[in-house]
């Protein structure tokens, strides 16, 4: 008799705990990822960075976080190459911000992957990040040339102190 009772409770509660779940991924397009980069104080440092524009859609955005650390104080000019890896209808709908403090710049994606760099100067303090968000947009009035398409890059991050 108690078995009768508790698997439809059981079940219901499996399935009210799927639609949540669902729901909150579906309801968070502005997917989010933070990375940490160490700057070095007597060396270039090099990183390549792995974020996509890949999904998005019409007004639509996608950020990403770089937390950049030193070991001292200082003045670092980082530069942004994009590789483009596969040619991709996307990279023309595509607009690339960089926020760091109250400035920002923005360029089209395929005005980056033609081997434009883009040059930004920080500063960094000790024991303290300073952040810089990478952001992938594309405008509203971007129409269906941007459904199903796709953006295939890397970007080459070197960071060199002044």
């Amino acid at each position: 008799m108690k078995l009768k009772i508790f698997l439809p409770i059981a079940a219901v509660a499996l399935l009210l705990f799927g639609v949540v779940l669902l729901a909150l991924t579906v309801s968070s397009p502005n997917s989010e990822l933070v990375k940490d980069v160490t700057l070095s104080d007597t060396d270039v440092t090099q990183e390549t960075l792995e974020t996509s524009a890949n999904g998005l859609i019409p007004g639509d955005s996608r950020e990403y976080t770089l937390n950049f650390k030193g070991q001292s104080s200082g003045n670092y000019t980082l530069k942004f190459q994009f590789v483009e890896l596969n040619d991709g209808a996307l990279k023309d709908s595509v607009k690339v911000t960089f926020v760091y403090g109250d400035k920002s710049d923005e360029y089209d994606l395929a005005y980056l992957l033609k081997g434009n760099i883009v040059t930004l100067n920080i500063k960094v303090l000790p024991k303290q990040a300073t952040t810089l968000k990478l952001i992938y947009s594309i405008p509203l009035t971007v129409g269906n040339e941007a459904q199903n398409a796709t953006a295939d890059f890397v970007i080459n991050l070197s960071g060199d102190k002044n």
